[in-house]
């Protein structure tokens, strides 16, 4: 397997950085403004999301505390 072309790292960088904002943005917002957020119809309810949303910042959470 050959190294990434300079264009598809440049894109996978910018792929990353794109998904780290919009984590930072979500963690900045309440767990029910997140869930809001989130919400699309026909999926998840918005118990649903606001569930899996304070799951997941406790499992970071728990993920940093362990790796500190």
């Amino acid at each position: 397997m050959t190294a990434p072309s300079l264009p598809r790292r440049q894109a996978m960088r910018a792929a990353a950085l794109a998904w780290q904002s919009g984590c930072a943005a979500m963690d900045r917002m309440t767990p029910p403004a997140a869930a809001r957020a989130c919400y699309v119809p026909d999926g998840p309810s918005l118990a649903e999301l606001e569930a899996a949303i304070r799951a997941d910042r406790v499992a970071r959470a728990l993920l940093h505390r362990a790796a500190a």
